[in-house]
């Protein structure tokens, strides 16, 4: 016997099944398939209403430790051989900030786990996307996102939820790199990274740029970087983006060569710099 509130429904095969609403609320907010702004930013800062439960950690630690989409810290374009390539600084992350105690950092992270998210369509058609989505918007239901409503809701951008949804054509790519942030999630929602595709997307507020060319690069190009974009991070960019921050700090370079003299020494430095370990 269901303790909780069910509802009958039938499958797309024509199957019978019933659906349990665990946790049911009689005024869902459902309304949106994507976290807020608002709600994205205070995740960003930590100041969200609701502790974060197991379910939801564990897709943070992952995508902090291993993230789908690239975002670059400095960026810039760079005709190389005959086709313009992104230069690109991305660091690497081997410990989430919840062990190492070390939160200097935290909101970039945490811009990274959005993005992430929201490459692919994951957090509307994958369980675990749509766990952390439901615990952003504040449906925690007790500890716990693993509900009937939820459930119900991962394929759903309406106020009743629907357990289907019609097929998003996906375009795979070698890699998303995103810069100051993005301006709409379905931004990213069409793109797959995928390592063995090709092509690069950059995105960076309501810009999309392509190209078949990404080289990351350390902290050795900064300056140079700066210097290439005329004293700015990166090579495109609008300002504040609208719906996810990377939320870094204001640099304090100031570039001291010309950005013609700029691009030569990153050809120069790509090309000619220390060899790489060929394993």
């Amino acid at each position: 016997m269901l303790a909780a509130p069910f509802f009958g429904h039938r499958t797309e095969s024509g199957r019978l099944v019933v659906c349990a609403l665990q946790g049911f609320d009689e005024n869902p907010n459902f309304l949106s398939s994507e976290p807020l702004p608002d709600e994205v930013s205070d995740y960003q800062l930590g100041i969200n209403s609701f502790l974060m439960p197991h379910a939801v950690q564990s897709v943070e630690d992952g995508l902090m430790r291993q993230s789908a989409v690239k975002s670059a810290t400095y960026c810039t374009t760079v005709d190389l051989q005959g086709e313009t390539c992104l230069f690109y600084i991305a660091p690497e992350i081997h410990n989430v900030p919840r062990h190492t105690g070390n939160y200097d950092h935290i909101q970039y992270r945490r811009g990274c786990v959005v993005a992430s998210l929201a490459t692919g369509g994951y957090w509307n058609s994958a369980l675990r996307g749509v766990c952390f989505r439901s615990w952003m918007k504040g449906h925690v239901c007790n500890q716990t996102v693993w509900t009937g409503g939820t459930i119900g809701w991962r394929l759903s951008a309406t106020s009743i939820p629907v357990y289907s949804a019609p097929n998003i054509k996906v375009n795979n790519v070698k890699d998303v790199i995103v810069g100051t942030g993005i301006d709409d999630p379905n931004q990213l929602s069409t793109l797959n990274p995928d390592f063995f595709s090709t092509g690069v997307k950059f995105v960076s507020q309501s810009n999309t740029e392509t190209y078949s060319c990404a080289v990351a690069v350390g902290h050795e190009y900064r300056n140079l970087i700066v210097a290439a974009n005329y004293g700015t991070r990166y090579h495109s960019n609008n300002g504040r983006s609208a719906f996810m921050d990377t939320m870094l700090p204001e640099i304090s370079e100031r570039p001291t060569m010309s950005r013609s003299d700029a691009v030569s020494a990153i050809i120069n430095l790509h090309l000619n710099g220390p060899a790489m370990d060929v394993w």
